[in-house]
């Protein structure tokens, strides 16, 4: 019998993935690093952000949001990725 990680695992390492996948500019409006993201599953809306890959509209995906210390109305990084793959298909709007 296979072991499956836990949601809580599987959560801890989103956050990682996603993070190596972000470049040095996008990292520079980040507060602290990968481990300071939280991580939920959401269904995606197109109305939602910048979404790169439009098949995953509809679909439940998970919304890692990085901390900022940007100005308080931009909010954080809020990013996009695959359940399956942990890959970067979208970022969420910051007024």
């Amino acid at each position: 019998m296979k072991e499956t990680k836990s949601d809580l695992t599987q959560a801890l390492d989103v956050r990682e993935a996603v993070w190596d996948q972000l470049t040095e500019k996008q990292k520079e409006h980040i507060a602290g690093s990968w481990k300071d993201a939280s991580v939920q599953k959401i269904t995606l809306r197109e109305s939602m952000g910048q979404i790169k890959d439009k098949t995953f509209i509809g679909k439940e995906v998970y919304l890692v949001d990085y901390p900022s210390e940007d100005s308080p109305s931009l909010g954080g990084v809020g990013v996009y990725a695959d359940i399956k793959s942990h890959r970067i298909i979208g970022f969420g709007y910051r007024d």
